[in-house]
């Protein structure tokens, strides 16, 4: 047994114990690199979408928590290219639908007119609609319950809920 190379390792792992709070002290979502899979318009639609799933009102809403990162992050992080493309590929459509229903692009519609478009891919004869419908309505809500804001707020979710009093003065009798 080498006690001058065990002494050196158990050194090093103490010190980056030490330095790792100071270290990741402060991370905060900017800090987070999220790779860009779109292209402007894809963001603002799936933006849109997102807001139109959970708006704000007088509560928060679904973009306020940031659940259009969320999704991206999840799509580049989770899934194969080819999904990818499927993905942006709906997210074309659906803009393709709302000019051809209301003459506008998905972004500049209204609420209602979002939510029937969307409601529409729910009932969609194509798989692929459907699918696209679910993953968004599905994730938008996991990701906005998920949320810090959410968690904390409205959840009232602790990290610890057990807490340690070690001086406490106890009175004899």
């Amino acid at each position: 047994m080498d006690r001058r190379k065990s002494l050196k390792n158990l050194l090093m792992g103490s010190l980056s114990l030490v330095s790792l709070p100071t270290w990741a002290n402060g991370w905060g979502p900017s800090d987070v690199n999220i790779p860009n899979l779109y292209v402007d318009d894809d963001q603002k639609i799936l933006s849109s979408v997102v807001d139109t799933i959970i708006p704000q009102g007088d509560q928060i809403g679904a973009l306020s928590v940031g659940v259009d990162k969320y999704i991206q992050r999840l799509l580049a992080d989770c899934y194969e290219k080819e999904i990818q493309e499927s993905f942006k590929q709906q997210l074309n459509d659906l803009n393709e639908s709302a000019s051809e229903t209301f003459g506008k692009p998905f972004v500049s519609c209204n609420p209602d007119e979002r939510k029937s478009i969307l409601l529409a891919k729910s009932n969609a004869v194509n798989m692929l609609e459907r699918e696209f419908f679910e993953f968004m309505k599905n994730e938008t809500i996991r990701g906005f319950r998920t949320s810090k804001e959410v968690m904390t707020t409205y959840f009232k979710y602790k990290m610890a809920p057990g807490y340690y009093h070690g001086c406490v003065e106890i009175e004899t009798v």
